[in-house]
């Protein structure tokens, strides 16, 4: 587990599975303080099926704690690309329930140019 959550740190997308209550989130939590810089991991909670809004105000929430975001969807992105300008690790639990909208909003901060995040699923 910490060689896969060192992997992830490195700027990749890494899943991790398996049957439910065999501690793969206590393990990953384990894993991430144990990280050279754990306050840049971020693990991220949202509900079953979320709109891309959600996603953008709870990534907002995990990465600007109270700052608010503007109304404007573009706005609101270049916020968040902006947080992610500085290396993080953001982790989604249960990312198996997040549907298409949201796995592409995902993928494309992960993917923007200037954005150095990786992506970590349990």
């Amino acid at each position: 587990m910490l060689g896969t959550v060192a992997h992830t740190a490195a700027g990749t997308v890494v899943c991790l599975y398996g049957d439910a209550g065999q501690g793969k989130t206590v393990a990953l939590q384990y894993a991430l303080s144990q990280l050279p810089h754990p306050a840049r991991a971020h693990l991220v909670h949202v509900g079953v099926h979320p709109t891309v809004p959600e996603l953008r105000r709870v990534l907002a929430d995990a990465l600007e704690p109270g700052r608010r975001l503007p109304h404007g969807a573009g706005e609101a992105d270049l916020v968040l690309v902006n947080a992610l300008r500085q290396p993080r690790v953001l982790v989604r639990d249960e990312a198996q329930r997040l549907p298409g909208p949201a796995l592409e909003f995902l993928r494309g901060l992960w993917d923007h140019p200037d954005t150095d995040t990786a992506l970590g699923s349990v």
